[in-house]
């Protein structure tokens, strides 16, 4: 066994790219599914012990910044876009949206993306 080459095993991926954008996601769980935007992924907040069902906790501050309120309409239209994507990725088509985040609407991205909605978890 080869001791330089190991890989250190996490749920926390450091940086996904969707539509050339960065973003930090942590994927955990099982069964039914909920996104949960978020500006800072912190493992310790979202242990397996603390979570039903599986989460993909969605760090947009890499790719969108911390200031959530300075998001324009056409921000929103890409970023609910770089979520569809990440859920064409993961094969999900029933999902459940939310957010830690003050001052982010989700209903923008619920409209747009109605048709992978399900009722709450």
């Amino acid at each position: 066994m080869n001791r330089r080459n190991q890989l250190k095993q996490t749920y926390y991926q450091e940086t996904i790219h969707l539509n050339d954008r960065p973003y930090g996601l942590l994927d955990i769980g099982d069964g039914p599914c909920k996104i949960i935007l978020v500006v800072e992924i912190t493992e310790d907040d979202y242990s397996t012990d603390k979570v039903s069902g599986r989460s993909l906790v969605f760090d947009i501050s890499k790719a969108w910044g911390r200031d959530i309120l300075a998001l324009t309409e056409d921000d929103l239209a890409q970023l609910t876009d770089d979520i569809h994507l990440l859920l064409d990725v993961f094969w999900l088509d029933c999902v459940v949206f939310d957010t830690t985040l003050d001052g982010l609407d989700l209903s923008f991205i619920e409209r747009r993306l109605a048709v992978r909605q399900c009722s709450e978890i």
